[in-house]
């Protein structure tokens, strides 16, 4: 300022005071304000567990049962069994690989918080501004895709639950009937797309996120 040079013309007292001040006021919220965006984000996560994570261990125990069912000679219940153990390795892995996915997320979360005021702050320097569309970025990715994921565990669960594993004890067992193939593939595509979509869906956030992010 006091130099007046022209190669920091966008960097003299009248264009760095109103955002000097903002930063200045609101470094010191920088968590509070982080920590309501995630806060909405575990809200929507936990409202989706909620709906089916307490029968997750019936729903499995219903799976494992429906296999040992069709362990007969029949052959539409030896296809059945072949279709339930697929289910059952197909479901295993996309839970490993969901917890991993939170764990990451978590961890995520926790640098975006620690470097909040960084962000902040980086808007006043020269050359520093890309870190802030990083950290925003960063921000906008994990709060995306928990509620993504966890949506669609949730109707892969509701399938497995109101479809062909609801009562493995009665005859709706067979695959050629009732609706139970098509539970099948769904309840598989909805398990083995999970993790890709909710990867792609905070790339590709909505737009209400990002500008909720940028503000």
């Amino acid at each position: 300022t006091v130099l007046n040079l022209s190669a920091l013309s966008n960097y003299n007292a009248k264009n760095m005071l109103p955002k000097f001040i903002f930063v200045a006021l609101f470094i010191n919220f920088s968590k509070a304000i982080v920590g309501f965006l995630i806060d909405i984000s575990q809200i929507i996560m936990i409202t989706l567990y909620n709906s089916f994570g307490p029968s997750m261990k019936d729903i499995i125990t219903n799976a494992s049962k429906l296999a040992e069912a069709g362990a007969e000679s029949n052959t539409e219940n030896s296809t059945l069994n072949i279709f339930t153990i697929v289910l059952i390795a197909i479901l295993a892995f996309v839970l490993l690989w969901t917890a991993v996915a939170l764990a990451v997320r978590i961890v995520t979360l926790w640098f975006v918080i620690m470097f909040s005021p960084l962000a902040f702050m980086a808007q006043l320097v020269p050359g520093l501004q890309g870190l802030t569309s990083d950290w925003s970025k960063q921000l906008q990715s994990s709060l995306v895709n928990g509620p993504t994921l966890m949506f669609l565990l949730y109707l892969a669960f509701s399938v497995m639950k109101n479809g062909m594993l609801a009562n493995p004890s009665s005859s709706g067992g067979n695959i050629m009937t009732n609706g139970n193939l098509i539970n099948y593939v769904l309840t598989i595509g909805l398990l083995f797309t999970a993790n890709t979509t909710a990867s792609k869906a905070s790339e590709a956030a909505p737009s209400i996120v990002k500008n909720a992010v940028g503000v």
